[in-house]
């Protein structure tokens, strides 16, 4: 699986999901996966907002799990009914946040992701 639409098709395999339920989930049209090469960053923070068991670095990178661990790890951002955890050193602290909040942290952590690949 080289590719991210690859990785989603997997995914998606995996959780006998359609690809037709999958982009109506994530309010996309039928085919958007076939007509994109990669997804926008918005649609990555609408693939993470309705599949959040899902992980960014695998689903990015391939590197890792497919799916999240259940352990809060250093830094990790997720969201969980609405509110969003961030795992400090065994803390946790919650947060209220909107979706636009929401779309903005799964994004700068997708591009923290793909930078530190970058760099190593």
């Amino acid at each position: 699986m080289n590719t991210i639409n690859e990785r989603i098709r997997f995914f998606l395999k995996s959780k006998k999901i359609t690809i037709q339920s999958f982009e109506k989930s994530i309010g996309r049209t039928n085919r958007y996966l076939g007509h994109t090469e990669s997804p926008t960053s918005n649609v990555l923070a609408d693939i993470m907002r309705v599949y959040s068991e899902l992980n960014i670095e695998w689903l990015i990178t391939g590197n890792g799990e497919m799916k999240k661990t259940e352990n809060v790890q250093k830094n990790d951002v997720f969201q969980e009914n609405s509110s969003v955890f961030i795992g400090n050193n065994n803390k946790k602290s919650t947060i209220e946040v909107n979706y636009d909040t929401q779309k903005n942290l799964i994004v700068e952590k997708a591009l923290k992701i793909l930078l530190i690949r970058a760099f190593n």
